[in-house]
């Protein structure tokens, strides 16, 4: 035989060529045939090595820097063939990566290119490509191109070279960045005296610089923070931060800003050499963030203990007599009596004390006060204080004053920092009330459950009235066994006045004993019993509050229990029916009478009526069914009986069957009632109740009920949403009893299964009339099916809740009006008159009128006893829905704009469905956004309008509307931008909502369908995006220039003139008319959150390019500050000020309120703020 094969790609050498038959073994050979000889070979064969290409990226160029989000990328790349041949394949892809480490793979693809035709020996190609990058991608990367990635091309061995990168990293910015450096860092002594040392101011200086040599525009925030650090380190480790500054205003590429502020080296340093760093950031600066920190030359810093004054109290003064709860004014003198002369610096607390009999464990602390200045040796201050004195507390006292009473100062002696009154305060007991109950007056005995009255009187035997506005309280009153207050709390009572000293009130009452009490008792009164006035007489020895403990007064009760013995209300007889169908009334026959040993107290109750599964428990178990409570005035001597007879009604119940008639008597239990033996029902042996229940079998027939059936559904063989279809169906009663009701609902649904499982609601069909056995009527009904209905079957139920019938829409409540008009025709009744409804005005709460049966609160069902199977029927029909299918076919724009300005949009929306908007759908909104990016993303987009279209005529198949608005590119903004329109959406939180549709039932369904266009399955296609508009950044650019001041010496608290330019640099005239130029001082030459705004000025004009107005106005400087500042003015500022001129503060300190940030004109980030540094000032 003969055979071609083919030698594979990269052999070479000596081979022999080895042949074998019947190499799956598919012939049965000879027993014992040796298998080798299955096998043939060749003579040696040499083979060459084909020629092969060597494809090797040799060149890639790609720009350093790239900026925009999303933004292009420019890659160039050589490929040389540097095999041996050409190769066979003319065919393969290059890729385009981008790495955030370095290394290739699980990189970013960027791009993939196909290369066709072949390259001999020795040649190239160069191929450029313009990529745009993903939305979002920023960093610093390395870019590979790989060619063949794919390994199309037989390269033999000589694949390594198949990568090339530029000789720099790709750099991909989404805006242009700042790169904040601090140039150098000042450090002086603020105090040469001190110099460096621990506890001593120092002042910081330090420039920062938006740096040009890797930023490359300015700061994208126009405030952040400075922080300042102390270290031994000259790198910084373990620094400790120390200070900060906030400083305001963006920084333009190429600016500086001076800042500088004083700050306390810790007290706790310890001698040697440190190191101070500024770190400055908060802006974006790309990568370049290690480069924000810069350092001081190294300080000496000299270790002083710190200064160690002596407090000590000199004298303490108040007076010699008071009343408890006074307020006192308490005076005392603190000196810093220490012999080194050291001050006393810092706050600290001065607390004062009660003593008693000079011993400082006994001291009450009375009140503190916060101290807080610098104490020079020698120097003392005096103070005087209200100080209210503790209530209840009386005796003879020192006042005792403590300064630095949490050692927050350091002092070389501690033993002296109190001081004691050289005479003593006497605390007398202020003048109160003492409410004593003077007389109680009650019957001597009682019969146990018998009434008494309690009449008392209140007397105020104190030496001072009630208090004003603390007059109010209630009197408690017990019975209690013995005679002080507790045991059965009996009730309270309201008092009933104020009280001078000796006035009293009297307040009556009466009060039940409970039947279980006998015996001797007391009935104890206690004025003021929840202890409202305060009543404090003084102590005792015992420490019992006098003026609390005598407001209660008993006197004795003997309750007699033997006289009258308790009743037992008995349950004698039940009559009732042996047997009743459910949903009759029957009467009931029961009484009941008091087989006890008294009467009964009171002398009514109520008794509640049962039907029950058990007679051996009490009523009101699981399953109980309660038919009714009826009451009975009338107390029962022993003996005596009553009869009722009350009508039930046995409600419908799911099944008939032996119950039981329960009459419960006193089922409240208001009636004490001891139980007798002799009285117990047998039924219920155990229960101490039981001789007041008695229960009556009865028989429940189930009433025979009626069964309603959907006996035949007639429907065309197919329908079509959005049109009016008729359907007819028979409902008959085939049950055993007439409807108990004359009307209710029949519902339409349309189904896919033709089972009620997956059913829409489509229209709802009252009935009028009830139905005899064997009666039926039959409806034909016109309705419209909403656009969306899809399905294989109708269905209708019948005995519906009637409530599913309930709708706003005008449209379905029309076709049922129609209805009940026609319902009137048949049975010549009245019936929407009757219930008050207008059929040529008909509601949503007519449907409800005109569904409620004669006497019945609201509609109800049909009693059909669980016979609701047959209760709907269906037929098949092929039911189709209506979707149109709009897309957005183009959208036009400008190919340029700028930014902040109008542009117009075109967009047409055309119909490439199968079918026609639905006629009712009236409108629906189309939406319109400008992004970024050429494939939307919600996340990224800004709605800029929205236009609604109104159908005067079904869109039908192919057909368009071509609809324009002009819109708003937004503000500040620079590069590509492309508009987006989405037609027939919602919009909500997360942008437009493409997915699936969703169609609506009755009675929702024509409301729903005005403003929304019925598509299907989704709407994914529902948009269109425009080519891109070249957007330029031009915005207004106001700029300070030629500001002075005069006088620029000035006392604080005075006013100067100022004088200042601002011009319009920008591109275009401001988009507003009015903003506030303000002036701020400041001790640097940087906006900070604490500088003040001593002046503002309002313009009002629009403001071209290149145009100017001129400000001189009157400023006034803070009160109290001296020293040299600076003038910093802010056109447009977006900094509020933020206290006024006499605010009263050493300035400059870091407190009070922040400013808070309100430009008129919008700033941006690629323009910096508008502020310029002013003149020295000096304040005197």
């Amino acid at each position: 035989g003969v055979l071609e094969v083919s030698i594979p790609e990269g052999v070479s050498g000596s081979f022999t060529i080895i042949v074998e038959v019947d190499a799956a073994d598919q012939i049965q050979e000879t027993v014992g045939s040796p298998a080798a000889n299955n096998l043939g070979t060749s003579q040696s064969v040499a083979i060459a090595l084909k020629p092969y290409a060597d494809l090797t990226v040799t060149e890639v160029i790609a720009q350093e820097l790239v900026v925009g989000d999303p933004v292009d990328l420019t890659v160039t790349w050589t490929v040389e063939n540097q095999g041996t041949g050409q190769g066979e394949v003319d065919t393969w892809t290059d890729r385009v990566y981008l790495s955030r480490d370095g290394v290739l793979g699980n990189d970013i693809l960027i791009g993939e290119f196909v290369r066709t035709g072949f390259v001999p020996v020795g040649a190239s190609y160069t191929a450029t490509e313009i990529i745009q990058l993903a939305a979002a991608t920023e960093g610093r990367f390395t870019l590979f191109v790989v060619t063949d990635a794919s390994d199309e091309v037989f390269e033999h061995t000589d694949i390594a070279d198949n990568v090339g990168s530029p000789d720099h990293p790709v750099d991909v910015s989404r805006i242009p960045y700042a790169d904040l450096i601090v140039e150098t860092v000042d450090v002086v002594a603020a105090d040469p005296l001190l110099g460096f040392q621990n506890g001593a101011p120092v002042q910081i200086s330090w420039i920062v610089t938006n740096d040009t040599a890797n930023g490359i525009g300015a700061t994208d925030v126009s405030s952040w923070n400075d922080r300042i650090f102390i270290s031994t380190s000259p790198e910084g480790t373990s620094r400790r931060a120390i200070g900060s500054l906030t400083h305001l205003g963006a920084l333009g590429s190429g600016e500086s800003y001076t800042a500088s502020t004083e700050v306390i080296l810790p007290i706790d340093l310890v001698g040697g050499e440190y190191y101070i760093f500024v770190e400055t950031g908060g802006p974006f600066e790309f990568i370049y963030t290690d480069n924000n920190s810069g350092r001081a030359d190294a300080i000496n810093l000299n270790f002083v203990a710190p200064p160690a004054g002596d407090l000590e109290v000199e004298s303490v003064s108040g007076p010699t007599e008071s009343l408890d709860s006074d307020q006192i004014e308490v005076t005392w003198t603190v000196r810093n009596v220490d012999s080194e002369g050291d001050a006393v610096t810092g706050t600290w607390l001065d607390s004062v004390y009660l003593v008693e009999n000079d011993d400082i464990s006994t001291a009450v602390l009375v009140a503190s006060f916060r101290q807080a200045l610098e104490l020079d040796a020698g120097l003392s201050y005096t103070r005087t204080e209200l100080v209210r004195l503790p209530t209840h507390l009386v005796g003879s006292y020192q006042l005792l004053v403590r300064t630095d009473r949490l050692g927050e100062v350091v002092e070389d002696d501690e033993t002296n920092n109190d001081g004691l009154s050289s005479e003593s305060l006497t605390i007398s007991l202020r003048p109160r009330p003492n409410l004593q109950v003077t007389t109680l007056d009650i019957p001597v005995e009682v019969t146990s459950g018998g009434v008494i009255d309690v009449e008392f009187t209140v007397t105020n035997n104190g030496p001072a009235a009630t208090p004003t506005g603390g007059s109010r309280w209630v009197d408690y009153v017990y019975l209690s066994n013995n005679n002080q207050p507790g045991g059965v709390f009996l009730g309270s009572l309201q008092n009933g006045s104020a009280l001078a000293p000796g006035e009293s009130y009297t307040t009556r009452a009466t009060f039940q004993i409970e039947r279980a009490a006998a015996g001797e008792f007391f009935i104890v009164v206690v004025a003021d019993g929840a202890r409202r006035v305060d009543e404090f007489q003084g102590e005792v020895a015992d420490a019992a509050n006098l003026g609390e403990n005598d407001n209660s007064r008993a006197s004795p009760l003997f309750v007699d229990v033997t006289p009258v013995p308790s009743p037992d209300l008995v349950v004698q007889t039940v009559e009732t029916p042996l047997a009743s169908f459910d949903g009759n009334e029957i009467t009931v026959r029961y009484r009941v009478a008091n087989l006890g040993a008294g009467a009964t107290i009171p002398g009514n109750w109520s008794d509640s009526v049962w039907l029950v599964t058990s007679p051996d428990r009490r009523p009101g178990q699981f399953g109980d069914i309660y038919l009714g409570a009826f009451g009975h005035n009338g107390a029962l001597d022993v003996g005596e009986f009553y009869e009722n007879e009350v009508n039930v009604n046995i409600p419908l119940l799911a099944e008939g069957g032996l119950y039981y008639l329960t009459v419960w008597t006193d089922s409240s239990d208001r009636v004490f009632e001891l139980a007798f033996d002799e009285n117990l029902n047998p039924a219920l042996p155990n229960d101490l109740e039981s001789s007041n229940i008695r229960s009556n079998p009865i028989t429940i027939i189930p009433t025979p009920p009626a069964d309603l059936e959907v006996t035949s559904v007639v429907a065309p063989d197919s329908a079509q949403g959005g049109e009016v279809v008729t359907l007819t169906y028979t409902v008959t009663n085939s049950g055993s009893a007439k409807t108990d009701v004359d009307r209710w609902a029949d519902i339409i649904y349309i189904s896919e299964s033709g089972s009620l499982n997956d059913a829409t609601r489509v229209f709802g069909v009252p009935h009028f009339g009830a139905l005899e056995v064997g009666q039926s009527y039959t409806e034909t009904v016109s309705f419209t099916l909403p656009p969306s209905a899809t399905g294989s079957h109708f269905i209708v139920e019948t005995n519906a809740d009637p409530r599913q019938l309930l709708t706003n829409s005008e449209t379905l409540l029309e076709q049922i009006a129609g209805i009940v008009q026609r319902a009137e025709d048949a049975f010549g009744k009245p019936l929407a008159e009757v219930r008050g409804v207008d059929l040529q005005d008909f509601s949503r709460n007519d449907i409800l009128k005109i569904l409620t049966g004669d006497g019945e609160p609201g509609p109800r069902l049909v009693f059909e006893r669980g016979l609701t199977s047959n209760n709907y029927n269906s037929t098949e029909s092929v039911i189709t829905d209506i979707p149109a299918d709009l897309i957005v076919s183009s959208v036009t724009v400008p190919d340029f704009s700028f930014s902040g300005e109008e542009i117009e949009v075109e967009w047409t929306v055309v119909n490439q469905g199968g079918f026609a908007v639905w006629e009712g759908t009236q409108r629906w909104t189309d939406y319109i956004y400008i992004s970024p990016d050429p494939v939307f993303d919600a996340s990224r987009a800004t709605l800029v309008g929205s236009r609604v279209h109104v159908q005067t005529e079904p869109l039908g198949p192919s057909d368009s509307y071509t609809a324009s608005a002009l819109v708003n590119v937004p503000q500040g903004i620079e590069g590509n931008r492309y508009v987006h329109v989405f037609t027939a959406v919602t919009v909500g939180r997360f942008g437009p909502n493409l997915g699936e549709t969703r169609g609506t039932g009755y009675p929702d369904w024509p409301e729903f369908f005005e403003s929304y266009v019925w598509e299907s399955p989704d709407r994914s296609n529902n948009f269109a995006s425009s080519g891109p508009i070249d957007v330029v950044y031009r915005e207004a650019d106001l700029r300070v220039s030629d500001f002075s001041v005069d006088p620029t010496s000035i006392a604080s608290g005075g006013f100067a003139e100022v004088t200042f330019t601002v011009t319009n640099f920008g591109g275009r005239e401001t988009r507003v008319d009015a903003w506030q130029d303000r002036v701020f001082i400041s001790t640097d030459e940087t906006l900070d959150l604490y500088d003040l705004d001593v002046g503002s000025f309002l313009r009002r004009g629009v403001l071209a390019p290149g145009e100017s107005y001129t400000v001189s106005g009157e400023i006034r400087l803070p009160d109290g500050i001296s020293g040299d500042f600076k003038l910093i003015v802010v056109a447009d500022s977006p900094f509020n000020g933020f206290f006024g001129n006499n605010a009263g503060l050493t300035y400059p300190e870091a407190r009070g309120r922040l400013a808070s940030e309100a430009a008129a004109t919008a700033w941006f980030w690629n323009s910096a703020m508008s502020s310029t540094i002013l003149r020295s000032l000096i304040c005197k």
